[in-house]
C-alpha cells in the first residue's frame, strides 16, 4: 500500500488557471530550465563525434555500410548489430551527407527524450521541484551531457527503459513492452534493467493479466529481428552469437586484449577490466570504486548514495526501490554480463541516482532544510560545468588537419586511429593509411621530436577552469593533444 509520500501528484483546484490568464502546464515549467541548461552545457563544449577507436566510430561505420547498401547491411560486429542506433543514424547521413550536424541530429534527439522521460516520471512521483532537481542533476552528470551529440547505444537505452517505466505506470503494458524490448535491441545489457520490475510490482500491484500482454511487447521487437536475421544472414540468432563474441574484439580496456570465452560469469573477465579513474584496490571492488570516483559521474552516485544512509529506514519506499534496484543493475551488469565498468555503461543507474537527489532534496527544501540540498546541488553543478568545459574535444584538430591536407604536396598518409577521429572531416577522406611520409597523426601528449611540424589542439585552458583544477577537488590536469607532421 501506498504511504502518502508515494501517491502520484494530482492537481488541485487551486492549480486550476483563473479566468483570462494562460499559465503553462507545470510539467512544462519543469522540462523548460532542464532542456535550457543542457543546451547551455552542450554550446560550452560541444564535444560530439570522438572517433579513433570510440564506439562513435563504430556507429557511424556501420551506418555509412547501411547507407551504401541501400537501406540494410549484414552486421559484422555488436555495434554493426544495434539497429535503433544505426538506423537513424544512417538516415541523418543519407539526407545530409557524413558530417557533424547529422550526427549531432540523429543523436540529441536521444538526450532530449531521456530528459523528458525522466522529468515526467519524478513529476508523477514527487512533483514539479522534485523533476526540476532531478533533470538538473542528470544533465550536470558529465557522462551524459559529453554523449549527447555522439552516436551511442548509452542514450537510446537509457530513452526506451525511462519510456518502458513510465508506460508501466501508466497502466499501458503493451507499450511498455515494447519499449523494453527496443531497450534490449539496442544493447543486450538492458534485459539487467528489467529486474526492477518484480520491485515495483509490490510498489504499484498491477493487476496480473496485464504481464501475458507486456511481454507480447517485449517480444515482438527481438522476433521481428530475429526474422531479419534469418532472411538477410540464414541466422535467427545473429545478435545474440556477436553480442556473446564481443570480448574476442581487441580491446585496449581489456588487460589481456582479447578474451575468447563467454561473458557471463566471466571473472578473468572482471578482473582484467582496465580501471577507468586507476584505484586499485582489489578486483571485486575496483569496478564499483572506481564509479564512485569517476568524474563523470562519482559525484552525483555519492550524493544519491549518501543521501539514501542518511534517511536510513525513514527513505520513502519509491526511493528505497530506485536505490535497491540500481544496485541490483549495477551488479549484474558487472559481475553477472562483465560488461567494461565505464560510467557510459551505467546511465540507467545515474539516472536514478538522479532522481534520488532531486526527490530528497526537494523534500528537504520544501521542510525549510536548506543547507545539505543547497550544498550538494552547488558541489554537483560546480563539478559538472567543470568537467564539461574541461573535456577535450578534436574540433580545433579538424580544423589544422583540413589546412594541413589541403596544402600537402605530395599528399599526406596516416594511421587508420586519426583517419577515424577525422570522419566526418571531407578532406580526410582521400588520406592513405601507411607508414609513408609526409604523414599525419593525432597523439596524446607533445609529437615526437622529428615532427616537422606540430600543433597543440586542445581547446585553450579556461581561466576560471584552471583554477578550479588548483583545487584538486574537481578536475586534474589533462594531457596536451598534439597533431603532428612528419616529413
Amino acid at each position: 500500500m501506498l504511504s502518502k509520500h508515494d501517491r502520484p501528484v494530482t492537481t488541485t483546484q487551486t492549480d486550476s488557471p483563473q479566468p483570462n490568464q494562460y499559465r503553462l502546464p507545470p510539467l512544462v515549467l519543469a522540462w523548460g530550465p532542464v532542456l535550457l541548461l543542457w543546451t547551455l552545457l552542450l554550446l560550452l563544449n560541444p564535444v560530439g563525434y570522438i572517433g579513433g577507436g570510440s564506439d562513435d566510430g563504430r556507429y557511424l561505420e556501420a551506418a555509412q555500410c547501411v547507407v551504401d547498401h541501400a537501406g540494410w547491411c549484414v552486421p559484422e560486429t555488436h555495434w554493426a548489430a544495434r539497429w535503433p542506433v544505426v538506423l537513424p543514424l544512417a538516415g541523418a547521413i543519407a539526407l545530409l551527407g557524413e558530417t557533424r550536424l547529422a550526427v549531432g541530429l540523429a543523436s540529441a534527439p536521444w538526450a532530449i527524450a531521456a530528459i523528458l522521460l525522466l522529468t515526467t516520471l519524478v513529476y508523477r512521483w514527487k512533483g514539479r521541484l522534485a523533476a526540476l532537481l532531478a533533470g538538473g542533476v542528470l544533465v550536470l552528470t558529465p557522462v551524459f551531457t559529453l554523449r549527447s551529440l555522439s552516436p551511442s547505444a548509452d542514450l537510446p537505452e537509457l530513452t526506451f527503459l525511462l519510456g518502458g517505466w513510465l508506460a508501466a505506470q501508466q497502466r499501458r503494458p503493451l507499450l511498455s513492452g515494447l519499449l523494453f524490448g527496443l531497450a534490449i535491441a539496442t544493447r543486450e545489457t538492458a534485459a539487467v534493467a528489467l529486474v526492477t520490475l518484480p520491485m515495483a510490482w509490490l510498489l504499484w500491484r498491477p493487476r496480473p493479466a496485464r504481464l501475458p500482454v507486456g511481454m507480447v511487447g517485449l517480444a515482438l521487437p527481438l522476433l521481428v529481428e530475429g526474422l531479419v536475421h534469418a532472411a538477410t544472414a540464414g541466422d535467427a540468432l545473429l545478435r545474440v552469437r556477436l553480442a556473446l563474441g564481443h570480448t574476442g574484439i581487441p580491446s585496449s580496456e581489456l588487460a589481456t586484449g582479447v578474451d575468447h570465452r563467454v561473458p557471463l560469469f566471466n571473472m578473468e573477465l572482471v578482473r582484467h577490466w582496465r580501471p577507468a579513474t586507476d584505484i586499485h584496490v582489489h578486483w571485486l571492488l575496483d569496478p564499483l570504486l572506481n564509479l564512485l570516483a569517476s568524474p563523470l559521474c562519482g559525484i552525483v552516485l555519492v550524493a544519491a548514495l549518501g543521501l539514501v544512509t542518511i534517511r536510513g529506514r525513514e527513505s520513502y519506499a519509491l526511493v528505497k526501490l530506485l536505490a535497491l534496484g540500481s544496485a541490483a543493475i549495477a551488479l549484474l551488469l558487472i559481475f553477472v554480463l562483465a560488461i567494461d565498468p565505464k560510467p557510459r555503461m551505467f546511465l540507467v543507474v545515474i539516472a536514478a541516482a538522479a532522481a534520488i537527489v532531486g526527490i530528497d532534496c526537494a523534500e528537504r527544501l520544501c521542510a525549510h532544510q536548506r543547507l545539505l540540498p543547497m550544498v550538494l546541488l552547488v558541489l554537483i553543478a560546480v563539478k559538472g560545468v567543470a568537467v564539461v568545459a574541461d573535456q577535450p574535444n578534436i574540433l580545433m584538430a579538424e580544423q589544422v588537419a583540413a589546412r594541413w591536407i589541403t596544402t600537402s604536396r605530395p599528399a599526406l598518409t596516416t594511421d587508420a586511429n586519426t583517419k577515424s577521429h577525422f570522419a566526418l572531416v571531407p578532406e580526410a577522406r582521400v588520406l592513405a593509411v601507411g607508414d609513408g611520409v609526409p604523414r599525419m597523426v593525432l597523439e596524446v601528449g607533445a609529437c615526437n621530436a622529428a615532427a616537422g611540424e606540430s600543433r597543440d589542439v586542445r581547446a585553450p585552458d579556461r581561466a576560471w577552469v584552471a583554477g578550479i583544477c588548483k583545487t584538486g577537488f574537481f578536475l586534474t590536469r589533462r594531457e596536451r593533444l598534439s597533431l603532428c607532421l612528419y616529413r
